[in-house]
């Protein structure tokens, strides 16, 4: 179990006013869970993340991964918490190294935890990963720049998932590609939820695509989380006004039935 508790983030501009990144945020993703965060940009999303994977430190409040406070961690202990947290970026073509190849890429994380022993092994488990998320094994002798958006994100996830985590953290992962492989990514990350057992943090703006993947939904607004539950709870009966604001600013496909609903 990952339990965020009364997380405070304070950021100050070039004078001396503040601004409450986030205020006292206590968010819980039950092991095999899968957890949606929503709220607009700017609402604290990504620097809740980038707290919980340790890119950013916090004011106050813990982070705790089995009951061990994460942000105390230190050394060895450290390292062995970023092998079971991984995170996969929201822009796929800025998140991988252009001058190293998919196979240098995905084993990076084998390497600096010592994993699959020699050279032989880690190219023979690249292969797998890469095949695991839809990928030809060929694809390991090439560079991302040959490679689509929706490639690269997959590129992305495997890389994530080659030192075996037990927790992925997706930021935006799918915001930044199509709508078609919006749903490839997606049903991705289901079936790797399904095959391995994956606790997942899926942060996005999208509604949509929270309500298709994530059986549980927290909203953050302004750095304070106004709402959590269960999806059917927060989609069919939301009780914040914040929450009722996001679902009313969906987009409707039919222009008739938008017309109505207006």
């Amino acid at each position: 179990m990952l339990e965020i508790a009364n997380v405070n983030k304070t950021f100050r501009s070039l004078g001396r006013a503040k601004n409450h990144a986030l205020n006292d945020v206590s968010l819980t993703v039950p092991d095999g869970a899968v957890v949606g965060l929503v709220g607009e940009s700017g609402s604290g999303k990504s620097t809740l993340l980038r707290i919980l994977m340790r890119l950013e430190a916090a004011d106050s409040g813990s982070v705790l991964l089995d009951g061990e406070d994460v942000l105390s961690l230190r050394g060895a202990r450290l390292k062995q918490y970023r092998r079971r947290v991984q995170m996969v970026f929201q822009n796929p073509m800025g998140s991988l190294s252009p001058r190293r190849t998919i196979e240098q890429i995905v084993a990076e994380g084998m390497i600096t935890h010592g994993l699959y022993g020699s050279a032989a092994g880690r190219s023979e488990r690249v292969g797998e990963l890469l095949e695991l998320v839809g990928l030809d094994r060929s694809a390991a002798g090439r560079y991302p720049a040959s490679f689509s958006g929706g490639q690269r994100q997959r590129i992305a996830i495997a890389r994530a998932l080659a030192v075996d985590p037990q927790v992925l953290v997706c930021d935006e992962a799918v915001s930044a590609l199509d709508v078609s492989i919006q749903a490839q990514i997606l049903n991705l990350l289901k079936d790797m939820h399904d095959e391995l057992g994956l606790s997942i943090l899926f942060v996005a703006h999208d509604l949509a695509v929270v309500r298709y993947l994530c059986p549980y939904v927290a909203v953050l607004q302004r750095g304070v989380l106004v709402e959590q539950g269960r999806a059917e709870q927060i989609f069919d009966a939301p009780v914040h006004p914040y929450t009722r604001e996001l679902l009313d600013a969906v987009p409707v496909p039919d222009p008739d039935a938008g017309w109505l609903t207006r």
